[in-house]
């Protein structure tokens, strides 16, 4: 049994997502929306499964962040000061930047920005202030049943839930293929299934999962669970895509059996420090920094690192000044408000 507080690995994995879904938009994506030039040397389209590695991430830490807190308003406030300052920043940034400048077909109204400001804008409907902004309604809605889940004591079924959560994932892909139709749930067990017919509640339960074995050792059960959810990734997803994932898990497994120290490294774990704001600022603010780098006739490479470099400085400064300060000072203001209530 593993007893180290903390997987720097972990945090070293975060990075990596980090960087390879912005090498992914900054090279892929931008040829895909705007066209690159054939000066550009490197495409990146796998840096796309860096979404899922975070989403597997998420489900680990998850239950990281269960096992500290004592209540259901302690799980909401450090997720509220987790996830809410930095994104308020780097949605204030990202509007302004990308309306002053006027990117084609980027450009968001008023109105709509303050509806993002909620960040449930996914459940009615309403536009992202900037693309990446999507994987935040999945991840407020696994929040939400870990938080029911807590609240009513089931954590420790969580196994038999997740069972019955694949199964239900596995008939709603089966029943879709078969009549050819299209089910799109705006919350519940199953997520969404939006029209690329991607599914990711597997994805959370695998970093459910390895967070158990991390915690009391390696069990069959979970990596039978783990083996079924990537059986239902491989339902949705070609082979090469399934590798990705069967390619994260033995990370994971690596990392647990303390076998991936080695890549706990002071650039890698900074990288996993400023993800969040990086990932939050990065894709529209690079966009306008290359379109418009391309007007004055600089190199697509160049653009693309200068692009890099600025959104890496703009999260570093959000992560250092704004994301973790407002953190340390909304947990504080509520352990004051608790203790003088006790």
């Amino acid at each position: 049994m593993n007893t180290k507080k903390r997987l720097l690995e972990i945090d070293v994995l975060r990075g990596v997502a980090a960087i390879s879904v912005v090498l992914f938009h900054y090279t892929t994506r931008y040829s895909q929306k705007f066209g690159h030039s054939n000066d550009v040397l490197i495409y990146f389209p796998q840096g796309y499964y860096g979404v899922e590695l975070f989403f597997i991430i998420s489900g680990f830490v998850i239950f990281m962040s269960l096992e500290k807190i004592t209540s259901g308003s302690e799980f909401i406030i450090g997720r509220f000061s987790r996830l809410y300052p930095a994104y308020w920043t780097c949605l204030i940034l990202t509007y302004a930047i990308v309306n002053i400048t006027g990117l084609p077909n980027y450009t968001i109204s008023w109105d709509v920005a303050i509806i993002n400001l909620s960040m449930f804008q996914v459940f009615f409907n309403v536009s992202n202030v900037d693309g990446v902004y999507w994987t935040l309604g999945l991840e407020l809605c696994f929040y939400i049943i870990m938080f029911i889940l807590y609240q009513t004591r089931l954590l420790k079924y969580i196994n038999q839930i997740s069972i019955i959560w694949l199964i239900l994932m596995a008939l709603t892909i089966i029943l879709e293929k078969q009549a050819n139709i299209f089910i799109e749930y705006r919350i519940g067990l199953l997520f969404f299934i939006k029209s690329n017919s991607i599914i990711f509640a597997n994805l959370f339960i695998i970093g459910m999962m390895f967070y158990k074995q991390y915690k009391k050792g390696l069990s069959l059960k979970e990596y039978c669970i783990i083996t079924a959810c990537i059986f239902i990734y491989q339902l949705q997803h070609y082979w090469t895509e399934t590798l990705l994932i069967i390619c994260f898990t033995g990370l994971l497994h690596l990392i647990i059996d303390n076998k991936m120290s080695f890549i706990i490294q002071k650039p890698l774990l900074f990288m996993g420090t400023i993800s969040y704001s990086l990932y939050l600022i990065h894709q529209n603010v690079g966009y306008v920094i290359i379109n418009k780098l391309y007007k004055f006739g600089i190199n697509p490479n160049i653009s693309i690192c200068i692009a890099l470099t600025i959104s890496i400085l703009l999260a570093a400064i959000i992560t250092f000044k704004i994301e973790k300060p407002m953190m340390r000072l909304i947990k504080e203001q509520y352990k004051n408000v608790t203790t003088k209530m006790t």
